[in-house]
């Protein structure tokens, strides 16, 4: 799967050796695709924010950034909202806020990309 600066992702067949055009957003910039363990697919759209593929109902502020970090759970780096923890088994948000970090309340906060640790 690939996105593309005209909003367009698209699937390709490596088979068929071919592209087709899976979904359009408007006006827009396809900024990340994560495909997580349970094979949903979640597409980060410019100034739209994150949807995902197999569940609309499912919605984050835009995100640079997506990252399983342990089986069934989801981080999600985003442009002003800081950190969203979400459980893909219980359906379970969670935002890390700016003030979570000691970040003055008034500022945004922008995370560009996160690493996870294991020891």
């Amino acid at each position: 799967m690939c996105g593309n600066q005209r909003g367009e992702v698209y699937n390709y067949s490596i088979k068929r050796n071919k592209f087709s055009l899976l979904r359009k957003y408007d006006n827009t910039n396809i900024l990340y695709i994560f495909k997580d363990s349970k094979g949903h697919w979640w597409i980060s759209v410019q100034d739209q924010g994150v949807f995902c593929l197999n569940m609309d109902s499912v919605r984050f502020p835009c995100s640079n950034y997506i990252d399983e970090i342990d089986p069934g759970i989801l981080v999600f780096a985003t442009q002003k909202d800081g950190l969203y923890v979400y459980n893909l088994n219980t359906g379970q948000k969670k935002q890390i806020s700016a003030a979570d970090l000691g970040v003055p309340a008034d500022k945004s906060l922008s995370i560009t990309s996160f690493a996870v640790i294991r020891t």
